[in-house]
């Protein structure tokens, strides 16, 4: 594996002695960098410990302004009504929920959504289909004793308790959110490189056209290192038109080294 590194890197015309790799070992290669590329979502998690200012802001704006007939008193779900009934929702993946039924029927709720349900005396954490209970009591006092009317009457009050205390839950379970959330950012990396490498294949076997678009499909992924590892810096540092005209020339630079090294090949 590290040959294939350094030589993406530093002799590209070389990659031609890889192109009958297996493509296990290009799978891991491809795997190995969009974890690598997915540094930045991994380092936010591991070092977790508040919500930011800006997503504080956003939160509040995603909590639902309507009064909602349930209270949490002394740690316990009390509702006027039998009620299901989403209280917070990013649009994305997070919801909350108050379930004032009997018992929960997970039916009711996104399989792939990272859901908080608050039901009798525990609030739950359902995800992909796993559900894990707690106790309420374990949450900060401010969440023992909430009122869900105040989403209305008061609802920068309730938006500080409520938003404290998805603070502790998401500390105490950054396992559950955090795998999660790791998990999807290295599948949308692994797509991004897949794309990359599709883009440069489509570019060699547009050159040569002899040439199986199976081994042409593996030069290309190795080619593609240098553009993953200019990503993976982008991601950290933002600096997005540099990297973007970087990604470009160094990416030109790769591909026709390589294109070199097919032609001598090719040649003898």
């Amino acid at each position: 594996m590290y040959k294939r590194f350094r030589d993406a890197i530093v002799f590209p015309e070389k990659i031609i002695q890889y192109r009958k790799d297996s493509f296990f070992l290009i799978f891991a290669y491809i795997l190995l960098f969009s974890i690598v590329l997915s540094t930045y979502t991994i380092i936010y998690v591991a070092s977790f410990d508040q919500i930011d200012i800006a997503t504080r802001e956003q939160m509040n704006e995603d909590l639902i302004t309507e009064a909602v007939d349930c209270q949490i008193v002394n740690s316990e779900l009390v509702c006027t009504n039998q009620i299901i009934k989403a209280i917070y929702d990013d649009g994305e993946v997070t919801k909350v929920f108050v379930d004032s039924s009997e018992t929960i029927n997970f039916s009711n709720y996104d399989l792939l959504a990272i859901n908080v349900i608050f039901h009798k005396d525990e609030y739950i954490i359902y995800v992909g289909g796993l559900s894990e209970n707690n106790p309420i009591a374990d949450l900060p006092l401010g969440l023992q004793n909430i009122d869900f009317n105040d989403l209305a009457n008061d609802h920068d009050g309730f938006s500080e308790e409520f938003i404290t205390g998805v603070e502790q839950i998401m500390i105490d379970h950054i396992w559950v959110w955090g795998s999660l959330f790791i998990a999807g950012v290295v599948f949308v990396n692994m797509l991004l490189i897949i794309i990359v490498i599709l883009l440069v294949s489509w570019i060699l076997k547009s050159r040569f056209r002899i040439i199986p678009f199976k081994e042409i499909f593996r030069m290309a992924t190795y080619v593609s290192t240098t553009s993953f590892i200019i990503l993976t810096f982008n991601n950290l540092l933002g600096l997005y038109y540099f990297f973007m005209f970087l990604l470009i020339i160094i990416s030109f630079r790769q591909v026709n080294k390589l294109s070199i090294g097919i032609l001598k090949v090719i040649k003898k």
